[in-house]
């Protein structure tokens, strides 16, 4: 699953940059945000996983809806 994620994540990134390329000549701009772990209502897991994704966050904790909007 992590391999598919990262996968996604990286076409993403390359889309945008195509994208931003493409249009950019118009005065268009074209940005991507990975917010990465948000606390949100589909963020179901164990307390021992949530510990060990904050752990790998370089915030030190979980993101929030207000830092992504």
């Amino acid at each position: 699953a992590s391999g598919a994620y990262a996968g996604a994540k990286a076409a993403r990134e390359k889309f945008a940059l195509s994208l931003a390329q493409e249009v950019g000549e118009r005065g268009i701009r074209v940005n991507v945000l990975s917010p990465g772990v948000t606390r949100t209502e589909g963020l179901v897991a164990p307390p021992a996983m949530v510990d060990l994704l904050v752990g790998q966050t370089p915030l030190g904790r979980l993101g929030e809806s207000a830092d992504v909007a």
